[in-house]
């Protein structure tokens, strides 16, 4: 079965005396193919001078190597035991001209050193006076692994290779382009569009008429309490606009203990109001709670503090922090909170994410955006017969 697959060439790049580390190298980057390919629409390159670099006349040698095979790398692997290689007319050896070059181009260069026991008599001793002096200079700028074996070799690359390619990955696409944000279709569960604009109806009842009406309609007159519960629950259902949030994981990977950072901005102060619930705890911290010997007023005032995890900071800004979750490859989540607006007038809310994984190497922020029409209304006469004739004739007294 065919597939398209993103490429990446992996130089290696080593002296003459540590030819089983070469076969090793390309043994391992094709075990990575074999295992993660298909999967992961990437297939690793290994790229050697003696296999993809040919004759070329009237060049430095190490220049025709250079345009032939080093530029096109996406990712240099080079490695080390006790010679530092022959000089090429530019530097001090090939491999280094070969690292220089790499590095230089912006490109991740992944060095190891081996610390494997060899025969003194099989030492060159000025090579490895150069390669002592490199290692001195290149601990100052880098971060290099060093191996005791060819095994720990084979362990180490084979482990760390794999994060290379993640940084190759992340390089391709933009930060804020890795986890998409905004509002989850009800109807479809993916993400919508990152601005919508609504338009909605406020209802919206004056103390003076909500008490012209509790004095002056008989059919309330026994049951205000239960009346004025209803009045208000059913205002809250009009006037409210529940909003759901997800992210979608643009990767071919899982992207695990995601912890999102959401800051809610109203464009206009004191013009919203915002509560939140729906936490998969929900359920556990209602049972935990009646198994404790407190209040029926203290359970549900703490049952409230857990539900509207939405802390205001100022009149304009909302921001709460998300549970750890984990994004499966190209696929969507919820975040575990609904979240409820109340507008009171017409205004423009914005969402600001900030996107935190052990699998991302830099924090990702995005944004999505909600442009409200508020238009305002009283509550009609046939609103209010409703809601009297659902009311109970039992008044319930909060006492």
């Amino acid at each position: 079965m065919s597939y398209e697959s993103t490429v990446y060439r992996i130089l290696i790049a080593s002296p003459s005396d540590v030819e089983e580390e070469r076969e090793m190298a390309s043994r391992i980057i094709q075990d990575w193919n074999d295992l993660n390919s298909f999967n992961k629409k990437i297939v690793l390159l290994p790229v050697k001078w003696e296999t993809h670099s040919s004759p070329t006349y009237g060049v430095r040698p190490q220049e025709a190597i250079n345009k032939q095979i080093v530029d096109d790398c996406d990712l240099l692997l080079g490695f080390f035991w006790t010679k530092l290689g022959t000089p090429t007319g530019e530097d001090v050896s090939g491999t280094i001209e070969e690292i220089k070059r790499v590095s230089k181009a912006g490109k991740p260069v992944m060095l190891y050193f081996s610390k494997r026991g060899k025969d003194p008599s099989q030492i060159d001793i000025k090579q490895l006076e150069s390669l002592s002096k490199f290692k001195e200079d290149v601990y100052k700028i880098a971060l290099v692994e060093n191996y005791n074996s060819i095994v720990d070799f084979r362990d180490k690359v084979s482990r760390q290779i794999e994060m290379k390619i993640r940084e190759l990955q992340e390089r391709k696409i933009p930060s804020k382009d890795l986890i998409s944000f905004s509002f989850i279709d009800t109807l479809t569960g993916k993400l919508s569009k990152d601005r919508l604009e609504l338009n909605v109806e406020r209802i919206v009842l004056e103390e003076k008429q909500l008490e012209k009406i509790l004095k002056s309609d008989k059919r309330v007159a026994k049951k205000k309490w239960s009346f004025n519960e209803q009045l208000v629950s059913f205002i809250n259902k009009k006037n409210n606009i529940p909003v759901i949030l997800g992210l979608e994981n643009n990767t071919n990977r899982t992207l695990s203990n995601v912890l999102a950072e959401l800051k809610i901005i109203s464009s206009i102060e004191e013009s919203l109001v915002i509560h939140s619930t729906g936490s998969n705890d929900e359920n556990d911290l209602f049972h935990n709670l009646g198994q404790l010997d407190i209040s029926k007023e203290n359970q549900t005032n703490i049952l409230k503090l857990f539900k509207n995890n939405i802390t205001q900071t100022s009149s304009k800004v909302w921001e709460f922090n998300t549970k750890p979750l984990s994004l499966l490859p190209n696929k969507a989540k919820i975040i575990d909170t609904v979240i409820i607006l109340y507008p009171k007038e017409t205004l423009t809310i914005d969402f600001h994410i900030n996107l935190f994984s052990e699998n991302v190497l830099q924090p990702i922020e995005n944004t999505c955006s909600l442009a409200i029409k508020v238009t305002k209304r009283e509550i009609t006469e046939e609103e209010i017969s409703d809601i009297i004739a659902k009311t109970s004739d039992d008044d319930d007294l909060p006492f």
